[in-house]
């Protein structure tokens, strides 16, 4: 179960944040579904314009000399913008009686 859920608009921004509590040398790696973002190594994740692919359950992964430690998970939903599945046409309309007369 997530600890945090948070809830966006199609191309809004997500901004995760994590803080290792050791004055220690630390890495921060960020992880997707468990698998690692390449390029997000510091203790704050933007994604911007998101969109539905970017949902996900989101953790972040610090790392200092004595071991690695894991956050909660964080769960980012992107809410689709309503679309036409069908896209509106012209309608012919006609006077008179029903028989086409």
């Amino acid at each position: 179960q997530p600890a945090m859920r948070i809830n966006l608009r199609q191309n809004g921004t997500a901004r995760l944040s994590c803080k290792a509590l050791s004055a220690n040398y630390t890495t921060y790696k960020w992880k997707k579904n468990g698998i690692e973002l390449p390029n997000h190594r510091n203790s704050s994740l933007v994604l911007n314009n998101v969109q539905i692919d970017d949902s996900g359950n989101y953790t972040c992964e610090i790392t200092n000399h004595v071991g690695t430690a894991t956050s909660t998970i964080a769960f980012v939903e992107v809410q689709q913008f309503p679309w036409f599945f069908l896209q509106p046409k012209n309608v012919d309309e006609y006077s008179g009686n029903t028989n086409g007369a």
